[in-house]
């Protein structure tokens, strides 16, 4: 079913098996995996995501004409059920409807499933809503229509990452502020004690962070291993990043677990511009 899914473009339904347990590089009985079946049908947004989630990447080689229904799926094509056998979840059902269309953006879908009754405050396997995913990809229409039909804004997945910190880890800064005026918390933090102003100082997501701080998010704010947002853009060499932090008052003088201040991190990064910053 993965293989199938990655030919056809469909990264919802590719996400769902994966989230699911289906093996990324699973060869079928014509030697392909899904990331060749993508690949070879030119679906680039599904190739770049199964190339995130670790599908091997060596033996694809793009070929005119490498690939067809008949060559990928045997002479006698059959219609396929998009379930994995590895798992018990079936994406037919109106949840994983749901989440596939928010992933997609498909806004008429996602409004026809709302009007059948899916459970838009419903969990996958990883504790991900339709929500959570539609923030993560920028969907903003689907996430506004999500909102407006009693979507939780600050539900936490597995790793108790919230929709504002995908949106923010993502870089999409609509959705960030379409969800910060639907009362995300911006002080929320994952299981690594991490905000999502923080995300957005690692990811040097410079506008997002200044309308997390626009909407309270606490500067200073510091994780489990005691890292700050300003010692997360120092690491990265996010000098617009830090010019705006320090702007807003960060403390330089805070430490982490290992006694490092932003000014020692940025130095043994080689950040030679932020450690002037910082001095």
């Amino acid at each position: 079913a993965l293989i199938v899914a990655s030919f056809e473009g469909y990264l919802g339904i590719v996400r769902l098996l994966l989230d699911a347990g289906a093996d990324i590089n699973s060869v079928n009985e014509e030697g392909f995996t899904a990331l060749l079946a993508a690949a070879s049908n030119g679906y680039l947004e599904v190739v770049n995501f199964l190339t995130s989630r670790g599908a091997k990447s060596e033996m694809v080689e793009i070929q005119n004409n490498l690939l067809t229904p008949e060559n990928l799926f045997g002479s006698s094509r059959e219609e396929v059920d998009f379930q994995d056998d590895s798992s018990e979840m079936k994406v037919s059902e109106p949840f994983y409807e749901l989440i596939s269309a928010a992933i997609e953006g498909r806004l008429s879908v996602v409004n026809q499933l709302l009007a059948d009754g899916a459970q838009v405050n419903k969990t996958d396997d990883v504790g991900r809503t339709a929500l959570m995913e539609a923030s993560s990809f920028g969907r903003y229409g689907v996430v506004k229509r999500l909102l407006e039909s009693g979507a939780k804004v600050n539900l936490e997945d597995n790793q108790k990452m919230t929709a504002l910190m995908l949106a923010t880890l993502e870089g999409r800064e609509r959705v960030v502020s379409l969800l910060v005026d639907w009362k995300a918390d911006v002080n929320a933090a994952d299981a690594e004690g991490l905000s999502s102003l923080m995300i957005a100082g690692n990811e040097g997501r410079t506008e997002i962070a200044r309308l997390l701080i626009k909407h309270g998010a606490d500067i200073n704010w510091q994780s489990k291993s005691g890292s700050t947002a300003l010692m997360e853009s120092a690491a990265e060499g996010r000098t617009d990043t830090v010019k705006l932090l320090l702007d807003a008052k960060a403390d330089p003088l805070l430490l982490d677990l290992l006694a490092r201040s932003a000014l020692i991190i940025a130095e043994q990064q080689g950040h030679l511009d932020i450690v002037e910053m910082l001095k």
